[in-house]
């Protein structure tokens, strides 16, 4: 647990998580939601360079028609660790429409090389 919330502190810390520290009005589309039909599900995108994707659900489900922005995605999160390296999961490519499977009780965290 000491290692996750470790991990979380150097996600925010990084260059990446400056798009969660801003001392200035954002953009109306600085995050943008994904939300299923099932509302166990949410993934949201953030400037364009973070991609979380959770399931507070008892079931699999999957995220259809994710529209993220071109280029490669690495998985650096996950309930159990959160890591800047990667995680093991799966890469995304992005710019083209992905759907992606979530297992119960899941979150995956994903950012923009």
């Amino acid at each position: 647990m000491l290692a996750f919330w470790q991990g979380l502190a150097s996600l925010r810390n990084s260059a990446w998580g400056k798009t969660f520290r801003q001392d200035k009005k954002l953009p109306a589309n600085h995050y943008r939601f994904f939300e299923p039909a099932n509302e166990a599900l949410l993934g949201y995108l953030v400037d364009d360079k973070v991609l979380v994707l959770l399931n507070v659900g008892e079931k699999s489900d999957v995220f259809t028609n994710l529209d993220i922005p071109k280029g490669k995605w690495r998985l650096i999160g996950n309930v159990q660790s959160v890591d800047l390296k990667g995680v093991r999961g799966p890469a995304l490519e992005g710019g083209k429409t992905l759907e992606m499977k979530i297992r119960a009780k899941e979150g995956m965290i994903w950012v923009r090389e």
